[in-house]
């Protein structure tokens, strides 16, 4: 029986990427070994490809800048459809490592990010929604994400900041050279 991880963009990267797992602590090896023989199920966040292939110096503007899409049905027909900004370019590394990653057994996870991107993974690349529907899966994030701002953490205490300094989230991202 295999466990199944999900790994931050800084793990699944040196596991994948022979160069750095080569350069670096033997534990990505010995993880990467695991992986191929079967008793790692791996899976990593599709916002890996959408968030994080935007450059950090990049983000501020993209986000202040980024329109979501949405379609609106009547009975089952479609009246209205807005494509939006779409998702940003994957990075020449990404379009490298990715593909890596899938041939090792690696599998998207979809986080339900309202308004948010959403690429256009085959199925077979997608973690199977077995566990939980979807229904399910947003309301158990929605109740982690309220439980981060139980601890004054998180959405919560931008928004306070936000307040405090008179302007709303894109105002204060196009202005303040301090966020990133």
């Amino acid at each position: 029986m295999s466990t199944s991880v999900t790994f931050d963009s800084n793990v699944w990267e040196i596991i994948v990427d022979e160069d750095k797992r080569n350069s670096s602590d033997p534990i990505y090896t010995r993880i990467y070994e695991l992986i191929n023989n079967s008793a790692i199920q791996p899976y990593f966040f599709e916002g890996l490809a959408t968030i994080e292939t935007i450059k950090k110096k990049d983000r501020k503007e993209h986000y202040a800048n980024y329109k979501a899409g949405f379609s609106m049905s009547v009975d089952g027909k479609e009246v209205s459809l807005h494509n939006g900004s779409g998702g940003p370019e994957i990075s020449e590394y990404l379009n490298r490592v990715v593909p890596q990653a899938l041939e090792l057994g690696f599998r998207f996870t979809h986080l339900p990010r309202i308004g948010a991107p959403k690429l256009n993974i085959p199925e077979k690349y997608r973690a199977p929604d077995e566990k939980y529907s979807m229904k399910e899966r947003q309301g158990r994030s929605f109740e982690c994400a309220k439980y981060i701002e139980s601890l004054s953490a998180g959405k919560g205490k931008l928004m306070n900041e936000l307040c405090a300094s008179n302007g709303g989230l894109v105002q204060k991202t196009k202005n303040d050279n301090s966020i990133i």
